[in-house]
């Protein structure tokens, strides 16, 4: 698994944030879709 890394005292922007849960997202589909599997 990939994961982000968030620095501290980065800022993040907008699209930094709208990026991070799009990626979140989709790992959570993954996931679910392997629960939904077996």
């Amino acid at each position: 698994m990939k994961f982000i890394r968030v620095h501290h005292g980065d800022r993040l922007s907008g699209e930094d944030l709208e990026r991070i849960l799009e990626h979140l997202e989709a790992e959570l589909e993954q996931i679910n879709d392997r629960d939904s599997e077996g």
